[in-house]
């Protein structure tokens, strides 16, 4: 038989083959890849001589040794409830019984353990850092594959104190700053238990990402080796505008913010939407929350459900989790005329026939936005030094024209920067590799960029009396309340360096700059400016 059973004996840690146990067409298990959402499956276990003895929170692993990439023979890996029920079944006589155990999938190990740490104080950071550290921590030891944790598109989250809160509450708190998607799966490769590793997913879910080589269709002139017929039922697909809103009201620690948009209202109707947000602390975090629902909330979700046969062999070609081709002819545009990218989001493995082509059952869940978002942001900015504007003495660069600005609240704005201007800016002392700005006159510097990557504001101080400034990140957004949102702020003394971590929020805010401007807490003196380093991902 090459369908295997194991499962973790109930007072050690050794494992038990139960595969005889398990009777030929009963396996029906479900695995979810949904924002840490827990598949819930059933399992009945013979115990003809009553010898049998399944224990709570055990794991349990389910095998085709037939498949045919080596390292990808896992079907499920899952957990016993702490209840399980014994019933007679078909037995009528003696010690003869059945286990019927409920069975969580791995991800039911997102909420297990509860971060005492030391280190779960966490300061400023992206989502992206986050997240490592918590797959760091001595509480999720237990993932040993991080190759699906991107690195890609980060966003800024406020520091907060994880005292007493389950992991879960990190990788969501993570998620819903950045939009992305997240949960544990399973990893043929060798690692720290018998049968594999466990894999931890955190990634956008329109991303490329965990992708399939094979495609799914019911237009029978493409099904072949790699492309999978539908069956004719069930065939579900929803066009599901229960997230749509108009405005998102976001409650955090300190205040609250309610950021609208106009075009929404006008293509679908007037709503507001709570979205509390308990582990921000700062307004420009929450505006970037908010704004990330808002963006979300603008368009409707496609998801359908959808079955299809395997052999053995082909038993995990399409996972949960990966991102798969769909056709379907009857479907709306895009699907009807060509393969479209959806995301699985559940799967369901039942065995059916010993013929080989139909041998596995699969119904799965999947989920693609109507509008996917990528970046596609033009004419970004190359990696490179932006100089002082006094250029030493002489005219600075041409790639500084344009992405510097010395500027002074209340006064137009010139088209030009001039530099040696002693007028409205209140920059009046240039060169020798320094541009120096009066404090207490709401000099603002600005540096301007296009693109994701990182930004380095080198400040200095002035005849060794150090001011304290203040840096913001901020990009342009019509749909915010003052027309921009500021993605991060920070507070350092003259004589250091500013570093931003810029992201275009997947393509939807292309152009970003920050702006330096001292506190006026201490007057008389100057601020400087003397290079800010962009280096492009």
């Amino acid at each position: 038989m090459s369908l295997r059973y194991y499962m973790r004996n109930a007072t050690t840690s050794a494992f038990v083959d139960i595969t005889d146990r398990c009777r030929t067409y009963q396996l029906d298990v479900t695995q979810k890849a949904e924002e840490g959402a827990v598949g819930i499956s059933s399992l009945i276990i013979d115990d003809p001589d009553g010898d049998l003895d399944v224990g709570g929170w055990r794991v349990f692993y389910i095998y085709e040794t037939e498949a045919e990439v080596a390292t990808q023979t896992c079907i499920y890996v899952g957990h016993s409830q702490p209840e399980r029920q014994i019933i007679r079944g078909p037995y009528r006589t003696g010690a003869a019984r059945q286990w019927r155990v409920q069975l969580s999938d791995v991800n039911n190990m997102l909420y297990r353990r509860i971060l005492i740490g030391a280190d779960n104080d966490r300061p400023i950071e992206t989502d992206i850092a986050r997240v490592q550290w918590v797959i760091s921590t001595q509480e999720t030891e237990v993932i040993g594959n991080t190759s699906m944790v991107t690195g890609g598109s980060p966003e800024t989250m406020d520091a907060n104190d994880y005292l007493g809160q389950e992991t879960f509450a990190v990788y969501n708190d993570a998620a819903q700053q950045s939009g992305k998607n997240f949960f544990l799966t399973h990893d043929g490769s060798s690692g720290p238990y018998p049968f594999g590793d466990y894999s931890m997913y955190y990634d956008l879910a329109g991303g490329s990402n965990y992708t399939s080589s094979h495609r799914l269709t019911n237009d029978l002139s493409a099904v072949g080796s790699n492309t999978f017929a539908v069956t004719l039922e069930p065939v579900e697909f929803t066009i599901d505008s229960s997230r749509v809103a108009s405005g998102i009201f976001v409650p955090y620690q300190e205040s609250y913010v309610l950021v609208r948009n106009a075009t929404t209202a006008a293509n679908f109707t007037t709503r507001d939407l709570n979205m509390p947000a308990i582990n921000v602390n700062t307004k420009p975090v929450a505006l970037q929350r908010a704004n990330r629902y808002l963006a979300d909330a603008s368009t409707e979700e496609h998801r359908a459900t959808l079955q299809f046969h395997t052999s053995r062999a082909k038993v995990n070609a399409i996972r949960e989790g990966m991102r798969v081709p769909v056709k379907m002819t009857h479907w709306p545009e895009p699907y009807r005329s060509e393969f479209t990218w959806m995301r699985v989001l559940s799967r369901t493995v039942t065995d059916v026939s010993e013929q080989d082509d139909m041998t596995y059952l699969h119904t799965i869940d999947v989920s693609r936005s109507t509008t996917l978002v990528t970046a596609s942001c033009t004419g970004l900015t190359s990696s490179q030094t932006f100089t002082e504007l006094g250029g030493s003495g002489s005219t600075p660069s041409v790639s500084t024209l344009g992405n510097v600005l010395y500027l002074r609240p209340g006064i137009t704005y010139p088209d030009v920067v001039t530099p040696g201007h002693q007028g409205a800016w209140h920059f009046p002392e240039f060169g020798a590799g320094v541009d120096y700005a009066g404090d207490c006159s709401q000099n603002r510097l600005r540096v301007l960029v296009v693109g994701d990557g990182t930004l380095t504001v080198q400040t200095v101080t002035y005849s060794a009396s150090a001011r304290n400034l203040v840096a913001r990140l901020v990009h342009a957004d019509s749909g915010a309340p003052t027309g921009y949102v500021v993605d991060e702020t920070q507070y350092q003394a003259t004589g250091t360096t500013f570093t931003f971590t810029v992201s275009t929020h997947n393509g939807v805010n292309c152009t970003h700059w920050v702006e330096v401007t001292d506190l006026g807490d201490i007057c008389g003196g100057k601020w400087g400016f003397t290079a800010s380093v962009w280096t492009a991902s």
